[in-house]
């Protein structure tokens, strides 16, 4: 049973994309460029300004384990009226590393991330556990997670140094409760940087009056939080409060073979829709945020258990992100290429 909560073993973190647009940035002013023609991929990409592309040659064991994803990126910046111009903007070449316990569902994996920071995986069965040391000694992040299984966290633990003020940083971690059907029923949240603790009661089909008596007395800081679901039209809805005052409605329903949900403020505008269905043989999740800033739209594609597209496009900063994966017959990805349309030619930045 192998459930390592992850992608693939090959992607990048959020942290990585913010390296990698500031690295491409940077190397653009400073003129480190070379001219697309003769380059690798210098066809227009269809009106982006930008493409990103990660090549892996992937190195196995006899057990059919990798060893090494050696990986081979390239930033491309198009310009004019049809982004028919362009410069091959940074390359870089690194190498991530895998090792092995006795155990096969133990491995840590080993991989340099822009300028001198370096990212440690380690998966065990239930387990993940991610390090980021700067110049291979200062934290620079760090997280770990534990689960009774894939769906139910067990403790979470994070950690990222935003100054040199400990205070100003992130640090904190959470454990959570459930109950005999795996329903969620407490979470504990307790801030590392001033030792407050806080509790989150959870009840289903009860209303706050009826589990305010079934909270145990504590001297930290208490939620609670209560679900009460009606059907209404094959509709699901569930309303949620917290702390006796409605806090959300969520809202359940099919049309055709597609799954939505949304959710509502206690205002009921609309602030969240999900929606899950098939399509030419993939598994498409489909998730649209709005917030007083503006829209965001998520579109992720699955083939089995694996991301192969993913769509992005936002309102508030304009910008609409293409991202194509391709795997090997491991599993293990070997191409991943990025395109990012800006709103504006002159927004390089974004």
């Amino acid at each position: 049973m192998d459930y390592h909560y992850k992608e693939d073993v090959n992607n990048h973190t959020n942290w990585e994309l913010f390296f990698e647009v500031m690295d491409r940035i940077i190397l653009f002013f400073l003129g480190s460029v070379l001219l697309l023609s003769g380059c690798k991929n210098s066809k227009q990409p269809e009106g982006y300004n930008s493409v990103n592309i990660i090549e892996y040659v992937n190195v196995y064991d006899e057990n059919n384990r990798i060893l090494t994803a050696q990986g081979s990126e390239y930033d491309y910046l198009y310009f004019g009226d049809n982004k028919d111009k362009g410069i091959l903007a940074a390359t870089n070449n690194f190498t991530k590393t895998y090792s092995y316990d006795n155990d096969s569902y133990c491995y840590t994996v080993e991989e340099p991330l822009s300028g001198s920071l370096l990212k440690t995986m380690r998966y065990t069965e239930n387990s993940i556990e991610e390090l980021v040391l700067e110049n291979n000694k200062d934290t620079f992040s760090y997280s770990f997670s534990l689960y009774y299984d894939k769906n139910k966290p067990k403790y979470k633990k994070s950690i990222i140094i935003l100054g040199d003020d400990p205070f100003s940083d992130s640090r904190y971690e959470e454990y959570y409760y459930y109950d005999n059907n795996g329903n969620k029923t407490k979470k504990i949240r307790h801030d590392l940087n001033t030792g407050e603790r806080e509790e989150t009661y959870k009840f289903n089909d009860t209303d706050y009056k009826e589990a305010v008596n079934l909270v145990p007395s504590s001297d930290y800081k208490q939620n609670i939080e209560c679900s009460l679901k009606q059907t209404v039209n094959d509709t699901l809805i569930s309303r949620i409060t917290l702390n006796g005052v409605l806090d959300r409605v969520m809202k359940e329903y099919t049309i055709g073979k597609k799954k939505i949900k949304e959710e509502f403020d206690n205002g009921m505008t609309l602030v969240n829709k999900e929606t899950e269905y098939e399509e030419n043989g993939l598994r498409v999740n489909v998730n649209h945020t709005l917030r007083n800033t503006g829209y965001s739209t998520d579109s992720i594609y699955y083939e089995g258990n694996k991301k192969v597209k993913h769509i992005y496009n936002s309102d508030y900063n304009g910008t609409i992100t293409l991202e194509i994966s391709e795997y090997d017959e491991q599993g293990n990805i070997i191409k991943k290429t990025k395109k990012l349309r800006w709103e504006s030619d002159n927004e390089i930045t974004r």
